[in-house]
């Protein structure tokens, strides 16, 4: 008798499974922060972005977003919540990944100093402005 749990032939037999988090911050005119890749970067060169990236093996998505954030601008998040939760898979390089994506709003409390992997940052207003800038993982953020 066959194994109940067996993959079909056919059927991708291991997704690798992503966590990504991004930040929503927002200033006090109600503005959001976007970041310019840099050419340091192997995809998405000179698009923009939230801030955030991937969690590490076994780190929550509350201290992934801390630790991007930080690494990304030099500063701290504070009034940090969640606000979003998307699951899906994403075919990326010839491979499947089901990927968790979760955002989160919040303020910096620093002055900003950017990474090697962001040439740029501004605060924008304007659902028009940021469909037609972002990378494509940020529009899910804000637009799905």
């Amino acid at each position: 008798m066959p194994h109940k749990n067996k993959p079909k032939k056919g059927k991708q037999k291991n997704k690798r499974f992503v966590r990504i988090v991004e930040a929503i911050v927002s200033d006090s005119k109600g503005r959001v922060l976007v970041l310019k890749r840099s050419k340091n970067n192997s995809i998405y060169v000179g698009k923009w972005q939230f801030p955030g990236g991937k969690a590490w093996a076994r780190e929550s998505a509350e201290k992934a977003i801390k630790r991007e954030v930080f690494e990304e601008t030099g500063c701290r998040c504070i009034s940090l919540k969640q606000i979003k939760k998307l699951t899906f898979s994403e075919h990326f390089r010839g491979s499947v990944s089901v990927v968790e994506l979760v955002s989160f709003s919040c303020k910096l409390k620093g002055t900003i100093c950017l990474s090697k992997d962001h040439c740029e940052y501004k605060f924008v207003k304007g659902d028009g402005f940021l469909k037609r800038i972002l990378a494509p993982i940020s529009k899910k953020v804000f637009f799905d």
